[in-house]
């Protein structure tokens, strides 16, 4: 187990940054520690106990009261997958994807186009749209940590951040 006493500076101070509640970026490439100092601000936000439970109001498919208010999440599933093994235990259910956490279905739209005569016409399609959002949002995330940021577009994240309380902090961990 790592401890913050086992960090280098640069760590330290991400740590320190987190506690705080500010947001910040940890780059790096694979194996420089950025999973390490995840598990250390994750460690430290709840040994310290600044992390509340969410509360029943989180209005989530997958994240439920009581849990701890983080959502640890990525773009794909592997991603999620390898940072929920890296979790502490307490947190292993708050890992879920962008897609999950935003909670894309498929909802009906109407496509207005020209047809083949060149008149106006309106045809219905399915798109995949994200249910949680300004006017839905999770309740009570405090902190949302993006792993692999570098794969993960503006649509995405706006999607993303629309679903979240305004006064949430991130950590964005990636490489160049």
């Amino acid at each position: 187990e790592v401890s913050f006493n086992d960090l280098n500076d640069s760590q330290q101070l991400a740590v320190k940054l987190a506690i705080s509640g500010k947001s910040l970026v940890l780059i790096g490439s694979a194996g420089s520690g950025k999973t390490t100092t995840q598990r250390v601000i994750l460690q430290e936000l709840l040994r310290m106990n600044k992390l509340p439970k969410l509360p029943k109001t989180v209005g989530s498919k997958y994240l439920s009261e009581g849990m701890p208010a983080v959502l640890v999440t990525a773009f794909t599933k592997v991603a999620t997958r390898n940072i929920r093994e890296a979790a502490p235990l307490e947190f292993k259910r708050n890992c879920i994807n962008i897609h999950k956490a935003v909670e894309f279905a498929p909802t009906k739209v109407e496509i207005q186009g020209l047809n083949a005569d060149g008149e106006l016409s309106v045809r219905e399609s399915m798109r995949f749209t994200p249910n949680k959002n300004r006017f839905d949002i999770l309740a009570g995330i405090k902190l949302c940590i993006v792993e692999e940021a570098g794969s993960l577009d503006v649509e995405l994240f706006m999607a993303l951040a629309d679903a979240l309380p305004k006064t949430t902090a991130y950590i964005f961990l990636g490489d160049l």
